[in-house]
């Protein structure tokens, strides 16, 4: 005859599924368990990192430095190219009227310094995954929500908009700014080849920041540490072209380095933000030369591949 189950019977206390027992008799349930065990939609994650987000003094001093810095940048571009015409004129004597200047020039003032803030942008992402390694926040933030997964898309997402709106903003107030500093300066029409140039500096600009915020943040999740994050994004966007630069001048033999230096991050973004421009070559160009719109796939690319690795790395490593 059997015996009755009492209350404290371990049989009855232990948890049901994919568990496992330590030394001390307790019960210890897996992350996959945990995982199937608590539902999370992505809204309410997102929610959470907004909040987050806009709690954080970093993000806002970032953003609005990334804001202002486009403005700034794009002014003092279209006043140089202001000033180099009117010194033009004052060595003729002031007779006659100005040279137009080319239409794609305004158009280039406006994203003169995007490539430039994308340091900006870059710490901007890798911080808004490594700050909660450094504070160890990532501890309560992934007993919340154990899909981690779900968590670096939400913060992915949420930095993107981000972002996007920082640099939009940037670009409108580059376009203002430029607008006024150029007005009453004769402009020669713009070719037909180069289009697209207006939309890619308007619209282009923005999304090739949210690219780079992105491959940021998978960059953060591969280091977890903001220190090291920020110097592989540098390395990436400085000291590894530089470095291919320096290399492809040696002689034949590293030729082929001038294709893997036009393949680099930073400059697919300025092939890119170019708009055809750079597509027209005044004479034989070696290896492959990726136009404005394949230079913004190939960042994709880029960003594609960095992301993927860091969510892999977090979903396999413990976090500690």
């Amino acid at each position: 005859m059997s015996q009755p189950t009492m209350p404290g019977d371990a049989s009855m206390n232990a948890p049901t599924g994919n568990v496992s027992q330590d030394s001390a008799g307790n019960y210890q349930t897996s992350r996959s368990e945990m995982s199937q065990r608590v539902h999370v939609s992505l809204w309410h994650c997102i929610r959470s990192e907004y909040i987050k987000f806009t709690s954080l003094k970093s993000t806002w001093i970032l953003l609005i430095i990334n804001a202002l810095l486009i403005p700034m940048g794009a002014a003092l571009a279209a006043w140089s190219v202001q000033l180099a015409a009117r010194l033009s004129m004052e060595a003729e004597g002031g007779k006659g009227e100005a040279m137009p200047i080319p239409a794609s020039v305004p158009w280039q003032s406006i994203t003169t310094f995007v490539t430039v803030t994308t340091i900006v942008v870059g710490i901007f992402g890798v911080m808004s995954i490594t700050s909660e390694f450094v504070s160890t926040s990532i501890d309560a933030t992934l007993t919340a929500n154990p899909h981690r997964n779900m968590v670096l898309g939400a913060k992915a997402i949420v930095a993107s908009v981000f972002t996007w709106c920082s640099t939009q903003l940037g670009i409108l107030l580059s376009w203002t700014a430029v607008g006024l500093i150029f007005r009453g300066i004769t402009t020669s029409h713009l070719k037909s080849e180069l289009s697209a140039l207006p939309w890619v500096s308007i619209l282009g600009a923005p999304i090739v920041d949210v690219l780079f915020v992105v491959m940021a943040i998978g960059i953060g999740a591969l280091c977890r540490s903001t220190v090291a994050g920020v110097f592989v994004l540098i390395a990436i966007d400085m000291f590894l072209p530089a470095a291919v630069a320096i290399l492809s001048n040696l002689g034949n033999a590293f030729a082929w380095l001038q294709t893997l230096g036009r393949l680099m991050p930073l400059q697919l973004m300025s092939t890119f933000l170019a708009g055809g421009l750079n597509d027209v070559h005044n004479g034989p160009v070696s290896g492959f030369y990726p136009s404005w719109w394949q230079s913004g796939l190939l960042l994709l690319v880029w960003t594609v591949i960095f992301y993927i690795c860091g969510a892999v790395v977090l979903d396999r490593r413990d976090i500690k």
